[in-house]
Parts: structure tokens; sequence; C-alpha cells
């Protein structure tokens, strides 16, 4: 996925990608898929998609919930958050650095 927000551009096919969550089943109104990545210039972004009773649902013209996805940019402390959490510990600590004992 390719998109500009605030003037900067975000295409998941060109960075790196660092891990993924998802919940439920895939083509069900609760399934999320999340992918944490980072662009060349450092920068981290999530790529989300998910069923029309997810955050990344969007509304169809008959006005019914359908699946959507979404970028959204991340500063880099709340990418460590996320990472934290949903990332295997030798993952994050390739993307983040080292963590003390």
């Amino acid at each position: 996925m390719r998109k500009i927000i605030a003037g900067i551009k975000y295409d998941t096919d060109t960075a790196t990608e660092w891990g993924r969550k998802t919940h439920g089943k895939e083509g069900t109104v609760s399934f999320t898929e999340e992918i944490l990545y980072q662009k060349d210039s450092g920068e981290f972004f999530l790529y989300g998609r998910g069923g029309g009773g997810t955050k990344y649902a969007d509304l169809n013209e008959e006005q019914w919930w359908e699946g959507g996805e979404k970028i959204i940019p991340m500063e880099y402390e709340a990418a460590k958050a996320w990472a934290a959490e949903n990332l295997e510990v030798g993952v994050y600590e390739e993307a983040f650095g080292k963590i003390r004992e």
C-alpha cells in the first residue's frame, strides 16, 4: 500500500517489515492485522487492515461498515512500545537495540 500523509510518502513495498500481529479469523468482521514498518529514513509506520467491526473499517456507499486498511505514522517511542508488546525479543532488539537484563 502506498499513501501520502501530511506530505510524506509511506510505501509498504519499499519499507522494512519488522513484524506483525493478527487477531481473529481472516474474512470475519473482527479480524485485524497490523504490521510495523520502518522507512529508509528511519521513520516508523503501522499498516493495519481489518473487518467491518474494527478500527480499520470503511463506510461503503450503502452506509454499511466493511473491511478496510490504513497506514498510521508512528513516533519512535510509539513504535517502540508497539514492538515491545507484539514482537519477539530478538526482533525488537534488532530494530531498537539491546535491552538491559
